[in-house]
């Protein structure tokens, strides 16, 4: 009854310590005074994670050396073959050119992507990775105060030196200002529609005419956001401030398309 149990027991043991692996859990193996051979041997070293076994002898202090170099395992290890991919922000483009070179450990790879090779051995000191974005200040701008440079940073990595268990996490990614601002055209009419459009600071803009109002003349705009030196006119252009514009439509009644107009009408017979 007693070696059934004892059967069970360890199958449990090495079934739960693999499922625990896979999932990325690094699992450390001491025996002691076991040797290096037979059933013990062969149950701790299964537990145990790839590497991660040690044999201690009853005869002297090597108990004491593992713990000190599993205490500095678990202090330095973060992972194993780290790779980073870097997918970039709505807008943005990583760039690799003479005058904008990439890291020598980083691929621009064709989707747009970039892939870092961080190392092969990951610990706990600094790993830093410099490239250039470019956004298009032309399309597509967003009314957003800041833009995530990125979408999306993995890094993926194996827990032990031989690949056989993986994990990932998923980076903070950076943030930069917005330079895009707002043009607004408010037509003032009770029935034509805020006109509004996104510019990147330092476009050129050119001032748009209001549309014919039945009724009324149009006689120019009032601006908030931009100062011209004299009233500004269909045409003109403006380079954009680092905030919004917005113009509003003046208009005076004319009288001349309101008067009342009477017609005679003759038939000759």
């Amino acid at each position: 009854m007693w070696t059934i149990s004892a059967i069970l027991s360890v199958t449990s043991t090495v079934s739960q310590a693999y499922a625990a692996k896979q999932v990325g859990t690094v699992i450390y193996g001491i025996g002691y005074g076991i040797g290096d051979s037979g059933n013990a041997y062969d149950v701790m070293n299964s537990v145990a994670s790839v590497g991660k076994y040690y044999g201690a002898s009853e005869s002297d202090n090597s108990i004491n050396d593992i713990f000190d170099s599993i205490a500095k395992d678990i202090t330095t290890f973060a992972a194993y073959n780290a790779v980073l991919t870097d997918t970039m922000g709505d807008g943005f483009t990583a760039l690799d050119t003479d005058d904008y070179p990439m890291d020598s450990n980083a691929t621009l790879m064709s989707d747009g992507t970039v892939r870092w090779e961080v190392a092969d051995e990951l610990d706990d000191s600094v790993y830093e990775i410099t490239f250039y974005v470019q956004y298009d200040t032309e399309n597509g701008l967003s009314d957003r105060p800041s833009l995530p440079t990125n979408k999306k940073a993995r890094l993926d990595y194996t827990t032990d030196k031989s690949g056989t268990s993986s994990g990932s996490v998923t980076a903070n990614v950076p943030e930069v200002e917005n330079h895009a601002h707002s043009v607004t055209y408010n037509y003032a009419d009770d029935s034509t529609p805020s006109d509004k459009q996104l510019y990147w600071l330092g476009k050129n803009v050119t001032v748009k005419d209001a549309p014919p109002r039945i009724g009324y003349i149009f006689t120019g705009w009032t601006v908030d956001g931009y100062t011209f030196d004299k009233g500004p006119k269909a045409g003109d252009v403006f380079q954009m401030p680092k905030n919004d514009v917005i113009f509003t439509a003046n208009w005076v009644k004319d009288d001349n398309q309101t008067k009342e107009t009477s017609y005679t009408v003759q038939h000759k017979i």
